[in-house]
């Protein structure tokens, strides 16, 4: 959110914010394969795992929709709205289908792009829990997406800059690598989990990760498509890996923590999907109301709203109508 509020207003934090997605493809895949791979793979385990992705993820995403398109029609009219190439990009949308071809052309809410990659990899899922649950697999996937990464984030920057090539770069083959490597991480923590003993290890649970992230946002490279485009993507990759794969380590966290954590899951989707919208609401209001305002009295009362908004939807919207579709599909409708 802070990054978003200083980016807005045309102030650089260097990279912090910057690759937060690229972590959270890596935890998607830690987490989905955590819970998953454990499980027989069967027709109802695959069509619960769909369920369980669809109920938690359209409620929100179809709000979003709605709101940004209330929000073009505000900024831009009723004709653009009502147009046949934004109907169809509407139905893509709340259909997910933009996910297949290019979020980033595609997507009608902002940061929506990376929930069109997302959805991708959901479809895939069910194939890579059938073949891809050998270390020998696994490993073949991952240097397998490290190529292609690397040969589809140059094509689109080679010549350019992010800002110009975000429609691009944004596909799901430039991504692919890092919700394998959330897989692979998952993997290795199942392998391996038992060794870790001793009273340091929580600690270094709690420690690494921050170090690992702090690594991936401070990092310093010449430029940001220097750092998705040469070798800086191995370190992106291996950092955000080790920050996942030791925060996980922390099998007895505290009641503090857990309700942290807890509290941090049922806001995130909807911080990541609103933000967008409260920032342009305080913003305009700021700039009729206090003129001279500053970034950092926004940034600060944005912050603060957007986390009490996404925890009144989380609770009020998402929670209940998530409860609701996952009865009904139960019951087949």
């Amino acid at each position: 959110m802070l990054y978003h509020a200083f980016s807005w207003n045309n102030t650089t934090l260097f990279q912090v914010g910057t690759y937060g997605v690229y972590l959270f493809f890596i935890l998607s895949g830690f987490s989905m394969w955590y819970v998953y791979a454990p499980r027989a793979l069967s027709t109802d385990m695959v069509k619960a795992f769909f369920v369980a992705r669809f109920a938690r993820i359209f409620p929100l995403y179809f709000l979003a929709c709605i709101l940004a398109t209330a929000a073009r029609c505000y900024a831009q009219g009723t004709q653009s709205v009502t147009s046949l190439e934004f109907l169809h990009k509407f139905l893509l949308n709340v259909t997910f289908l933009f996910g297949v071809d290019n979020t980033g052309k595609n997507s009608i809410v902002p940061g929506g792009w990376s929930i069109g990659i997302e959805w991708v990899f959901y479809i895939l899922f069910p194939l890579l829990l059938l073949f891809a649950r050998s270390g020998r697999v696994m490993a073949v996937l991952l240097a397998g997406g490290v190529i292609l990464n690397y040969v589809c984030a140059n094509a689109a920057l080679a010549h350019t800059t992010l800002v110009d090539g975000w429609v691009d770069y944004t596909h799901f083959s430039v991504f692919f690598v890092y919700f394998i490597a959330g897989i692979v991480t998952a993997e290795l923590y199942e392998r391996t989990r038992t060794r870790f003993t001793g009273n340091a290890w929580p600690w270094l649970a709690r420690l690494m990760p921050l170090a690992a992230i702090a690594f991936v946002f401070f990092y310093p490279s010449a430029t940001v498509e220097d750092y998705l485009t040469g070798y800086h993507t191995i370190a992106l990759l291996v950092a955000s890996m080790l920050a996942v794969f030791f925060a996980s380590l922390l099998t007895q966290p505290s009641r503090l923590e857990v309700r942290a954590y807890h509290f941090l899951g049922d806001i995130s989707y909807g911080v990541y999907l609103l933000n967008f919208f409260v920032y342009n609401a305080f913003d305009i209001a700021f700039k009729h109301l206090y003129p001279t305002h500053g970034v950092l009295s926004l940034a600060a009362i944005f912050s603060v709203s957007t986390i009490i908004l996404a925890s009144a939807v989380y609770r009020f919207y998402e929670s209940p109508l998530r409860t609701k579709l996952n009865s009904l599909f139960k019951s087949g409708l």
